[in-house]
């Protein structure tokens, strides 16, 4: 697959290097407007649990989690690299893979729904092209078979 639009930069990220004293994510670039999906062992029969979420500073958010979401292994984080997302993009992003997570059939949601529909519907489809593809495959290579074809 290629992506020609995406400009974007996706971390894998493990637990254990989220919390720590030591400056192991560069705050110059991660402390930015992102998306994540923390990912870890399912509580059913499914593969993966996954959570999405944003933030406008997405290395402050994750830093949170690790208290908040002691179930999470991974986190898949991303942010783009041309110009930066607003908080409405990242939002209408974050709402995108909640239900992306929601009907894939062998990821168990972490059940939240939380998504900005404030943008044009000419911004959305160009998140939706530029982006999620993507992110979708960033999240198979950390584990977790999203299915775009679930939105």
């Amino acid at each position: 697959m290629l992506f020609i639009d995406a400009t974007i930069e996706v971390m894998l990220v493990l637990k254990d290097s989220v919390p720590g004293p030591a400056e192991r994510i560069a705050r110059d670039i991660w402390g930015v407007a992102g998306v994540y999906v923390l990912l870890g062992p399912p509580q059913s029969e499914a593969l993966v649990r996954a959570r999405p979420g944003s933030s406008h500073d997405v290395l402050d958010r994750l830093r949170q989690h690790p208290a908040e979401s002691p179930w999470f292994t991974r986190a898949v984080v991303a942010r783009d690299t041309r110009q930066g997302w607003n908080s409405a993009e990242a939002g209408y992003l974050e709402g995108r893979l909640h239900r992306l997570c929601r009907n894939s059939v062998d990821v168990e949601h972490v059940f939240r729904q939380d998504a900005d529909r404030t943008l044009q519907p000419h911004e959305e489809e160009m998140l939706d092209r530029r982006y999620l593809p993507a992110i979708v495959a960033a999240l198979h290579l950390a584990g977790a078979p999203i299915e775009l074809s679930a939105l």
